[in-house]
């Protein structure tokens, strides 16, 4: 598959997904049923040229590639990022050593930081 291919099939996803998000907000009132009363909603007047050329551009604007992949990344370290903040940690313990066995107070750092970190950023 051509990089092409990839990003138009990354282009057609993202469509989905937003034409799913839009079909599923309601448009009833607090009871979930329609107030027959309340008009329809109508369409809104067209706008002028210079105005429906500037809107078209803004519609033509689909994110790239690199972006849509980068709130994916973005979203998985929100997600899950009090394990990735403890495997960083493991692993600057591991390279660097003296750092937290001399530097940082291993007495405080231990009983009362680590809880305090622990308790602050866990949810």
């Amino acid at each position: 598959m051509s990089p092409q291919e990839k990003q138009q099939d990354v282009e057609v996803t993202y469509q989905q997904h937003q034409d799913k998000i839009m079909s599923e907000q309601p448009n009833t009132t607090t009871a979930g049923t329609r107030n027959p009363s309340t008009p329809a909603p109508s369409a809104p007047s067209e706008p002028k040229s210079s105005e429906k050329s500037s809107q078209d551009n803004d519609d033509n604007e689909k994110p790239s590639f690199l972006s849509y992949y980068w709130q994916r990344i973005v979203s998985f370290y929100w997600s899950n990022e009090f394990l990735i903040l403890i495997i960083l940690a493991i692993l600057l313990a591991r390279a660097y050593p003296p750092l937290g066995a001399t530097y940082l107070a291993p007495d405080i750092t231990a009983t009362w930081m680590a809880v305090i970190f622990i308790f602050g950023t866990s949810q």
